[in-house]
C-alpha cells in the first residue's frame, strides 16, 4: 500500500530552511579545514576583524605564541608560562615546577610538537593590548584518548603590555 504524504506550505519551509543550514555549516566546515598556516583567515560572520590593528604587530604576536610552544616543547609548560603567560596563568610560587616529573605516567599527555595554524584578530585596542583568535596544531605524547587538545583547536590569546619598550604578556582561554 502506497501512502501519499502532504506537507504543508509551512512545513515544505520549514525542511528547507533546516536543508540549508545544513548546507552551510557543512560548507563552512569544509572551508576551514584548507586555510594556509599561520596566515590571517576570515573572521566567522558574528564577528568583524578590529579596523586599524597593525598586521605587523599580529605577525610579531604569533611569532612569540609559536616561541612560547617551541620553549613548552623543549622545557615544559612551568618554562613557558614563566616566560611568556601573565602572572595569574604561572605555577604559584614555591610549587614544584620541575619538569619533566622524575615519576611521571608515560600515558600523561605531553606536548611533543606545536604549531600556529592559522590566527583571526578579535579585539584591538592598540598594539599594547589586543585578542586574537588562534588555531594550533597541538601534538602530544602520551594517551590520545585522554587528551582532549591533540589536532587543531581554537584558542584566544590576550596580548598585554605596560609600554612597548616591554614584552608581551599572554592571557590564554578557550573563549573570548
Amino acid at each position: 500500500m502506497l501512502r501519499r504524504i502532504r506537507m504543508s506550505c509551512q512545513g515544505a519551509r520549514w525542511v528547507f530552511g533546516l536543508l540549508a543550514l545544513a548546507l552551510s555549516l557543512t560548507a563552512s566546515c569544509a572551508s576551514g579545514r584548507n586555510q594556509n598556516s599561520a596566515a590571517a583567515t576570515t573572521p566567522p560572520a558574528s564577528h568583524v576583524a578590529p579596523t586599524g590593528g597593525d598586521p605587523a604587530t599580529y605577525a610579531a604576536a604569533i611569532s612569540e605564541i609559536q616561541s612560547y610552544l617551541t620553549m613548552e616543547v623543549q622545557h615544559g609548560p612551568y618554562a613557558a608560562a614563566a616566560a611568556y603567560l601573565a602572572a595569574d596563568e604561572q605555577a604559584p610560587v614555591g610549587a614544584d615546577t620541575t619538569w619533566p616529573v622524575p615519576d611521571a605516567d608515560p600515558q600523561v599527555p605531553v606536548l611533543v610538537a606545536g604549531s600556529v595554524y592559522s590566527y583571526v584578530p578579535w579585539s584591538s585596542t592598540s598594539a599594547d593590548q589586543f585578542t586574537l583568535c588562534v588555531v594550533l596544531d597541538l601534538h602530544f605524547r602520551g594517551n590520545p584518548a585522554a587528551n582532549s587538545f591533540e589536532g587543531h583547536n581554537t584558542q584566544f590569546f590576550t596580548f598585554s603590555r605596560p609600554t612597548p619598550q616591554t614584552r608581551w604578556r599572554m592571557y590564554v582561554a578557550s573563549g573570548p
